[in-house]
């Protein structure tokens, strides 16, 4: 796809000139609305980062000799590396190189430096060998400024105002299967429906990952119950089956239609739960407060996931065109169906006080947490990120993974117990990472009478 071609190798980070050219570039093919938030701004418990420019980075051993350098891969330089020039030992540098000595030719890409404000640099495994001297010359030369994070909406009218929403992110630099190819088949998927009658709206959103969808629906919270449900896109042209990830709440409408859809018209494919296959902005837009049924579509992991590797001889073009026109399948019935809401949108903020209750022994430390905030909260600046020190390639503990999930279960409607069994996880390890939520003034805490 031209679309790819032209864009995967730019410096698409957050909030960049790579972004905005990428997206520039789209609005030329399909019209769109261009919202922009300014950096430093609060939405909900996160804060946008600064633009962010890297201009150059090297390494040379004690005799001169250049070891690295950007302008040979752009990911050498990890998204948000703070500036640095200075002479280092050799065990310092090396608490700064990023490498994935299973995949020993690549250059891992990661985003663990943007709110961190550290430096790094990211290489090949198979080059640590040319790393001999007891000390280096480093050189990272970037730029962070004030700026806008900017997010593109294309508005397909339909015959009610009533919302359905597609998603995709167009951030990690230098990749194209996450998720240059979600863009790729967004774009395809609006000009299908620019050509047809819909009774429902579409509103089709290319953002940042997960800080873009927290930016527009922080300050447009009035536009959350105008959407019926939506549709995540990742990673659309690896060749793999295709997963229908299904929604928070398992059995809406739009979950019914797209198992329906997959059903029908595909010879294999997966079904997981919500967060089974990946967790990015269906987090946000299926979160707490928000509550909009938000199923994901994409073919999951592959071998070169956040690596160089990630280039279009992964991608079968193909595979993008199957996955929309399976979407295009599932937004066709929707739009005949047209049912009421199965399911409501609206946080379930009064359900504490229609608790019924159960049967189970009650322990004495046992509460109903409430949240007090919206959208998944920011866990890194709330000192509540699981594993923060962990290896780039080590899987996340069983005990992180419950985490990232819990503060999806903080809508007053559940007890500390309740919540441990739907996690399945210890009570005691629930109740500890809960009361680090209650200390950080993001929950209160409803006693069991």
């Amino acid at each position: 796809m031209k679309l790819i071609d032209d864009l995967w190798f730019k410096r698409r980070d957050l909030i960049s000139d790579g972004f905005d050219e990428s997206l520039g570039y789209i609005s030329k093919i399909i019209p769109m609305k261009i919202h922009q938030f300014r950096t430093g701004m609060k939405c909900w418990t996160w804060k946008i980062p600064k633009k962010w420019t890297v201009n150059e980075g090297w390494i040379k051993d004690s005799n001169g000799k250049l070891l690295l350098h950007n302008k040979d891969h752009p990911l050498h330089i990890p998204t948000y590396s703070q500036s640095v020039d200075k002479i280092v030992p050799h065990d310092e540098l090396m608490k700064h190189l990023t490498h994935n000595e299973k995949q020993p030719n690549t250059i891992p890409y990661h985003e663990r430096l943007i709110y961190s404000k550290d430096w790094g640099f990211s290489l090949q495994y198979s080059k640590l060998e040319n790393f001999k001297s007891k000390e280096y010359h480093i050189h990272i030369d970037t730029k962070f400024e004030d700026g806008f994070l900017k997010v593109g909406e294309i508005i397909i009218p339909g015959k009610v105002d009533e919302s359905v929403v597609v998603v995709a992110h167009l951030d990690h630099p230098c990749m194209v299967n996450d998720d240059l190819s979600g863009v790729a088949g967004l774009v395809e998927l609006a000009k299908k429906l620019i050509n047809k009658k819909n009774y429902y709206t579409y509103r089709l959103f290319l953002l940042p990952e997960t800080i873009g969808s927290i930016s527009f629906l922080s300050q447009n919270e009035e536009f959350i119950e105008k959407v019926k449900c939506g549709i995540f896109f990742e990673m659309l042209g690896n060749n793999a089956d295709l997963i229908l990830q299904h929604s928070k709440q398992k059995d809406t409408e739009i979950d019914t239609i797209a198992s329906l859809v997959f059903k029908k018209n595909l010879a294999t494919y997966k079904a997981l739960p919500f967060i089974g296959m990946m967790a990015n902005d269906e987090q946000v837009w299926n979160g707490p407060g928000v509550n909009i049924p938000m199923i994901s579509i994409g073919r999951g992991l592959y071998p070169e996931y956040h690596t160089s590797d990630d280039t279009p001889r992964i991608v079968n073009d193909s595979n993008i065109m199957n996955t929309v026109e399976i979407v295009f399948k599932i937004l066709e019935r929707l739009d005949k169906e047209h049912i009421s809401k199965q399911v409501t949108n609206e946080p379930r903020d009064e359900k504490a006080s229609q608790l019924k209750q159960k049967n189970h022994d009650q322990n004495i430390d046992d509460y109903i947490p409430k949240r007090l905030f919206k959208g998944p909260v920011f866990l890194s600046g709330y000192g509540l990120y699981p594993n923060k020190k962990r290896n780039l390639y080590d899987n996340l503990s069983d005990d992180a993974c419950k985490v990232r999930l819990l503060f999806n279960y903080f809508e007053g409607d559940n007890s500390i117990s309740e919540i441990s069994r739907i996690l399945d996880w210890d009570f005691d390890k629930t109740l500890s990472w809960t009361n680090r939520f209650l200390e950080k003034g993001l929950i209160e805490k409803i006693e069991i009478k």
